[in-house]
């Protein structure tokens, strides 16, 4: 997809830029705005082009230090229109540079409130479903979690050397995980009390509590595949297809299973959940880190450089 991007220089070294941008393929306009920008001070220089070209872009910016002294935003348009460059437009990809996707999973991944909210609703959906051994309604708890995007940030902060983004999302996986858990909790334990007939350590017998306590090989391929499949969607600019990449992982039920079992006092069945929580976090880190070093190599650079 084509992108704009928006570029804050300062005005002793806009003719640099502007020199480096005119040599870069695939940019279809190129708009100078002097003394636009009053914070930081400088002038606005917007870009316009492939998607390629933006990767360019950024790079040339990085180069000069601009981030740094000035600022960078960048744009996806609706449309994009040039007779002159209407090859390269129609044949353009879809690689979001580091920049982009750091931004995108600082929206989905960083621990808010709304965030937070959104992980211990999912498990206490997902605790009740397993009460009831009800797979539809553990799914919806899989597409209400936004549980894939932290674990994604911290491999994106090792691979393209931002350590900040890496711990950011460390700390977004162990507090969405934890109010997964607790959620868990609350959710077999409102199951439980809604329905008297049924005993809340009777839960740990049904069918998909032993599914997601169980390990094989199998799991583990399911777990790898959709790790790679999910960085690729991030990698992509598409976030809105990692909620399937969740239905194919035991995040959120391994660790709702964890939460129930702490609650009912069925230790070892917690463990055995907590256990394959962490069999399918460690998959998908693993896929995460060969994608995105597979990137770095063949961009032969990091965020920033």
């Amino acid at each position: 997809m084509p992108r704009t991007i928006h570029i804050t220089v300062p005005s002793g070294r806009r003719e640099v830029l502007l020199d480096r941008l005119r040599e870069v393929e695939g940019v279809v306009g190129i708009l100078l705005h002097l003394e636009a920008s009053r914070m930081p001070p400088g002038d606005l220089v917007t870009v316009r082009g492939t998607n390629d070209a933006s990767c360019s872009v950024v790079r040339i910016v990085a180069d000069m230090g601009l981030a740094e002294d000035g600022a960078i935003a960048i744009d996806e348009p609706v449309g994009l229109v040039s007779g002159v460059r209407r090859s390269k437009l129609d044949g353009d990809t879809s690689e979001a540079s580091w920049e982009e996707m750091d931004t995108l999973l600082r929206r989905d991944a960083n621990p808010s409130h709304n965030f937070l909210a959104l992980m211990f609703l999912a498990g206490m959906v997902a605790g009740a479903g397993l009460f009831v051994d009800t797979l539809h309604i553990v799914a919806g708890a899989m597409l209400i979690a936004p549980g894939f995007e932290p674990l994604v940030r911290v491999c994106l902060g090792l691979a393209s050397g931002l350590p900040d983004t890496a711990r950011r999302g460390a700390a977004g996986v162990l507090a969405g995980y934890f109010a997964v858990a607790v959620g868990g909790s609350a959710g077999a334990a409102a199951a439980a009390w809604a329905d008297p007939a049924l005993d809340l350590n009777a839960m740990f017998d049904g069918t998909w509590v032993q599914y997601w306590t169980s390990f094989n090989l199998t799991s583990v391929i399911v777990a790898v595949a959709a790790g790679l499949a999910g960085s690729i969607v991030v990698n992509s600019h598409q976030t809105v297809f990692a909620t399937g990449v969740m239905i194919a992982l035991a995040l959120i039920p391994g660790m709702a299973i964890f939460g129930a079992g702490i609650a009912a006092g069925e230790f070892a069945l917690a463990l055995r959940g907590l256990a394959r929580w962490g069999v399918d976090a460690a998959a998908v880190l693993v896929a995460c880190l060969v994608v995105f070093g597979l990137k770095r190599a063949l961009l032969r650079r990091g965020a920033h450089g």
